[in-house]
């Protein structure tokens, strides 16, 4: 993350000169200081009050500096993103919206970055979902890259963004006044959390806390007539099969749209590694998704390998690490199993030193020969210690 954040530019961030309203605390050590324009505010407003009863979101734009050893977001302008993958109580990007959001911000507002996204939840509270922090993290993968959560129904509001590797709450943000010093912020700052399960496991979890509690309740009652427990039981049998149909299947498949979300963005990610010169990838069957082409990843902890080894004829596949510039290749892990997409190996980096270094996925053939189709495929990344 250090190696990302030294690139940015150097400037004085607009709260300097202009007058501004911190909402929230002051950003903590490490923190992404966000600047938001009353020009954004207005445009995340209006998008937010076009559908009250399912989530919307859309895209933010400005630009990332650095000032006395801070890391600053102005978000200057927001794009609404229409997303077929959305509903009551979920919303991602696709990938055509993905594509649409990069045309418009091309046609409308070339001279911005995007910088990160937003979302409501409108009536469920503001939180980062698990499902949210693998958008984030798929998307959004910027020391800086932050994410606005709204909800519309009771005015409130939380920015979340990287804190040392990790998704979490910002303690604050800038709002940037009119020359007026009027605000335009149409909700309050407050409190969240990031969690680690969908918003649906969350509600099934308080569900069954609640029933736990009631059966605690119901001992101390005295028995009632066993055909209507016979008869309470069936009728729990019913219930459980259409939990199953309306609720547990629907999110089975929702969270098999997800993944192919995540590896279309995976995917996008990796193409423009590829057009800046940071990854080589010429074969589909062999990806390298994370670490990040041009990214850093941090030695401290296990890294996470993940990408697709699945070729008809590899009887095995090797992953490789070298330093920049080196010629050796220092071999990781190899492995039998063919992965369509996800993790291929968990790698304790703790004895490598800080540095540029290239990855690689290869395909083995007999007697463990690199096959020369498919091409391996060879990402640039550095390894930091935060």
């Amino acid at each position: 993350m250090r190696a990302a954040t030294s690139a940015l530019p150097q400037k004085a961030p607009s709260a300097a000169g202009a007058q501004a309203r911190l909402h929230g605390q002051r950003p903590g050590v490490g923190e992404t200081n966000v600047l938001l324009h009353p020009s954004a505010i207005e445009a995340i407003r209006a998008h937010t009050l076009s559908d009250n009863s399912s989530e919307v979101g859309g895209v933010l734009l400005g630009e990332a500096y650095a000032h006395h050893d801070k890391v600053y977001v102005e978000v200057t302008a927001a794009l609404p993103v229409v997303s077929d993958d959305y509903g009551p109580i979920h919303f991602t990007f696709n990938a055509d919206a993905w594509s649409q959001a990069h045309r418009d911000k091309a046609s409308r507002f070339p001279e911005l970055d995007i910088v990160g996204w937003f979302h409501t939840h409108p009536g469920l509270g503001v939180f980062f979902s698990a499902d949210d922090v693998v958008v984030h993290s798929a998307a959004f993968v910027m020391p800086w890259h932050v994410a606005l959560v709204i909800d519309p129904s009771h005015a409130e509001t939380a920015v979340f963004g990287w804190v040392g590797g990790e998704i979490s709450p910002l303690s604050g943000f800038f709002e940037l006044l009119e020359e007026t010093g009027e605000r335009q912020l149409p909700w309050r700052h407050v409190r969240a959390e990031v969690w680690d399960e969908t918003y649906e496991a969350h509600l099934a979890r308080q569900r069954a806390a609640r029933s736990t509690t009631r059966q605690t309740v119901s001992e101390d009652i005295a028995p009632v007539n066993p055909w209507l427990g016979l008869l309470v039981g069936a009728l729990g049998v019913f219930l459980s099969l259409a939990l199953l149909a309306g609720g547990v299947l629907p999110l089975y498949r929702h969270n098999n749209a997800l993944e192919s979300v995540v590896v279309a963005l995976a995917s996008e990610q990796l193409a423009e590694a590829t057009a800046a010169g940071t990854a080589s990838c010429p074969d589909p069957a062999l990806r390298l998704y994370s670490p990040l082409p041009g990214a850093t990843a941090d030695l401290t902890r296990p890294v996470a390998v993940v990408g697709t080894a699945s070729h008809a004829e590899a009887t095995r596949y090797e992953i490789a690490v070298r330093p920049a510039g080196e010629e050796s290749w220092w071999p990781l892990h190899t492995s039998r199993r063919d992965v369509t997409t996800g993790q291929l190996m968990e790698w304790d980096a703790t004895q490598f030193a800080e540095g540029p270094y290239q990855l690689r996925l290869s395909a083995l053939g007999p007697g463990q020969q690199p096959l020369s189709d498919p091409a391996p495929c060879i990402i640039d990344f550095a390894l930091v210690r935060n």
